[in-house]
């Protein structure tokens, strides 16, 4: 079962951007698209409709070159944290 978080993240995105009489993901979608944002859609992506994930798709062309250099940053920076706590020797650890 899906949980809140990704249920009411499902949905929001199927209000913003379910309407099919609208082909193409407005420029302001860049707006809605925040870091928490993409986690959460990270996670119910495969419950998206059609539809939705392809303007979420497109919607993405319309973000900053700067937005997106930022969030994969942030992204680096995380899985970094993750791989080194992984990879690290017991002793490192401590």
């Amino acid at each position: 079962m899906a949980s809140m978080r990704e249920s009411d993240t499902g949905l929001w995105l199927h209000n913003k951007l379910g309407a099919t009489d609208e082909l193409w993901a407005p420029p302001s979608i860049a707006s809605l698209l925040t870091a928490a944002v993409i986690d959460n859609i990270r996670l119910c992506f495969h419950g998206l409709s059609s539809a939705v994930k392809l303007k979420l798709l497109l919607g993405t062309l319309h973000l900053p070159r700067r937005t997106v250099d930022e969030k994969s940053e942030a992204r680096l920076n995380r899985d970094g944290r993750v791989a080194d706590a992984v990879t690290a020797p017991p002793q490192a650890l401590q």
